[in-house]
């Protein structure tokens, strides 16, 4: 138990970091780049991600994954610093399209400490539960630090600072608590297309892989267009945001841990996942239809309900793709946490084709109705464990 919860621990550290500058990569990026093309960042970093997660198996022959984690989290405190730092746009460009590529690729070798440590598949579901929920506490308190931090100001430089130091506890973590991160070598890292090929060909492991791709499209579609269109149209200031978007994060806070033990016992994933895309579609969709006259309270509930049904998608998919994986099958691993880039390769080329022809207030009607593609995958997963006592 005490490897999880230093696991736990080193999540919400990079979890912060992550979260810190989620929220404001849109609005920063906005201030070199229009919206139409602000989206084609996330997906150049995409791009180099693929690349990561494809690579990082065969490192892991090489160096093993508590130095290959302590690395990837030193290049992305030099970038972090490099950015609070006033810089040409080209530069400020390419070093903030780095520091979203690295950031995935460290909680990726977190996924193999935590599959090392969870030595019982029949727990999956809790410890992924608390492992979601360290990273979520990150979440929900990122947005509060966001609006404290910068005020009514657009001083961005003061966030990549404060991310910089959430990287430096995490890498203290990995260096001064070595003997509870299970760190084993990585010894036959696979075929690339033999793993592509055996896991696209499992029915229910190709609907995870394609629901968890639609989540990761709108984790895109939510914090590059909902902090321009609350903060660059309709002026809605940081310090007011901050305490919203904190609101809206609480779902992943209270859901995941209890919905992952619920996952363990009982049967229902399939539900529980369909019911989070309808969810998450159309309070997206519903998202087109507030205005600079919306209370702010209308505007909590609707994105609360988005992550709602992003809550119950997120537990539902780690816990089916996990609980059949184990901390060596490294390849596998990998290919689930591709879903993010491609989701971050997807999600923009959408979001920048429909915002050549529509508002962006009116951006989220088509991205909403794309959720709701995610209900026929839902229903096609495994539904749960048979419980103990049958």
């Amino acid at each position: 138990m005490r490897r999880i919860i230093w696991i736990a621990l080193a999540n919400a550290a990079g979890a912060l970091q992550y979260y810190l500058v989620g929220y404001v990569a849109s609005s920063f990026i906005q201030l070199y780049l229009p919206n139409t093309v602000n989206g084609m960042v996330f997906s150049a970093a995409a791009v180099l991600m693929i690349a990561g997660f494809l690579v990082a198996p065969f490192v892991f022959q090489r160096l093993s994954v508590r130095r290959v984690s302590v690395l990837l989290s030193i290049a992305d405190i030099a970038t972090l610093v490099a950015l609070s730092f006033k810089e040409p746009a080209a530069v400020a460009i390419l070093l903030i399209t780095i520091q979203m590529a690295l950031a995935p690729l460290i909680w990726y070798t977190l996924d193999l400490f935590l599959e090392n440590a969870t030595l019982d598949e029949a727990q999956t579901g809790h410890m992924r539960g608390l492992f979601l929920t360290s990273g979520n506490v990150a979440l929900v308190a990122s947005p509060v630090l966001i609006g404290f931090i910068l005020g009514t100001t657009n001083a961005y430089g003061r966030i990549f600072l404060a991310s910089a130091f959430a990287m430096i506890a995490f890498v203290g973590i990995l260096m001064t608590r070595q003997r509870f991160l299970a760190d084993e070598t990585i010894t036959d890292p696979g075929s690339l297309w033999k793993t592509c090929c055996r896991l696209l060909q499992n029915r229910e492991i190709r609907s995870v892989l394609i629901a968890n791709t639609l989540l990761q499209s709108f984790y895109i579609w939510a914090p590059v267009y909902v902090p321009l269109y609350l903060h660059a149209e309709l002026g809605i200031p940081w310090n007011e945001l901050g305490p919203i978007f904190a609101l809206m994060l609480l779902p992943f806070l209270l859901i995941e841990l209890p919905m992952g033990f619920l996952e363990d016992k009982f049967r229902g994933a399939r539900a529980v996942m369909a019911t989070g895309f309808t969810v998450t579609g159309l309070s997206l969709a519903g998202f087109a239809f507030i205005t600079a006259s919306t209370s702010l309270a209308v505007i909590a509930t609707v994105l609360i309900c988005t992550r709602i049904g992003a809550a119950l998608i997120e537990i539902t998919a780690e816990t089916s793709f996990f609980r059949d994986v184990g901390g060596q099958d490294a390849e596998s691993v990998s290919f689930f946490r591709i879903t993010r880039p491609l989701g971050m390769l997807i999600g923009p080329v959408f979001g920048s084709f429909f915002l050549l022809f529509m508002t962006l207030q009116a951006v989220f009607i088509p991205l909403g109705l794309l959720c709701l593609l995610g209900i026929p995958f839902a229903l096609r997963i495994k539904d749960g464990v048979q419980p103990a006592s049958a």
